[in-house]
C-alpha cells in the first residue's frame, strides 16, 4: 500500500505528487512570513470542504483507518473515455 500526497494550485510548475510508504506520517505546520498581519491558509483533503489555518495551525496525513473499495464500471480508462467524448463534440 502507498500514501499519495499531490499538491493543488501549487505556485510551482514543477510539483509533483509525493509518494510513500502507507505507515509514513507527514506533519505540516503554517507559517507566518508577516508577524504584523493576520495571514491563514485554506486547505482541503479529499475534495472535502476547504478549511482555513492560521499560523501554527499543523496537519497530519496519514493512512486512514478505514479503506474504499473502488469499483470500475469499464475497461476503457479515464483518458481514453475523454478523449471519446471530445471527439463527439470536435465535429
Amino acid at each position: 500500500e502507498l500514501l499519495r500526497v499531490t499538491p493543488i494550485n501549487s505556485h510551482s510548475l514543477n510539483a509533483r505528487s509525493i509518494v510513500l510508504s502507507a505507515e509514513d506520517e507527514i506533519e505540516i505546520e503554517i507559517e507566518t512570513r508577516n508577524p504584523d498581519t493576520e495571514e491563514w491558509a485554506e486547505v482541503s483533503f479529499d475534495a472535502d470542504m476547504p478549511r482555513r489555518m492560521k499560523a501554527g495551525d499543523r496537519v497530519c496525513i496519514r493512512k486512514a483507518r478505514h479503506s474504499a473499495n473502488i469499483l470500475k464500471l469499464s475497461k476503457l480508462s479515464f483518458l481514453e473515455i475523454l478523449a471519446k467524448k471530445m471527439q463527439t463534440y470536435n465535429k
